[in-house]
């Protein structure tokens, strides 16, 4: 029998997941979308801010964002926690238009301690065809061996 190994990767994964329309505030518009996760997508240059409320802490956050944009480029999201811009990502067209893309993942911060935050979107949008569907933040761990 070969010898195998298992590592066990700590800590354990956090993930969190929200429907870009179940924004709490903000100027998205919410359109129906059959092929959205949710029935509908966020669009529109404007923004959608979202209140997490973390039972523990995320020590190495990380974010990816799913979203539809046509043949549009340079659409740009901004992502901010609790009021401080995190990371600016340029989207990537996709087509056609409910063709679906998820970002690379993008480092929110140093950590998120449990208790409650505001993650905003702000989109920036020539066209007004980028279109949001959910976001996930999770906590990204790093192998021993990197």
């Amino acid at each position: 029998c070969p010898d195998f190994r298992i590592d066990v990767l700590g800590p354990k994964g956090y993930l969190i997941s929200k429907q870009a329309e179940d924004y709490r505030s903000g100027t998205l518009m919410k359109t129906p979308r059959e092929t959205a996760s949710g029935g509908y997508t966020v669009r529109g240059t404007g923004e959608g801010s979202y209140v997490l409320n973390l039972t523990e802490d995320i020590p190495n956050p990380h974010i990816r964002l799913r979203y539809t944009n046509g043949k549009s480029a340079g659409d740009v999201v901004n992502i901010s926690v609790d009021g401080r811009r995190r990371s600016t990502v340029k989207m990537v067209g996709k087509e056609p238009t409910g063709s679906y893309g998820m970002t690379e993942e993008i480092r929110l911060s140093d950590g998120l301690s449990a208790g409650s935050h505001t993650i905003t979107l702000e989109v920036q949008s020539d066209t007004g065809t980028l279109e949001l569907d959910y976001f996930v933040i999770h906590n990204h761990a790093e192998h021993p061996s990197q």
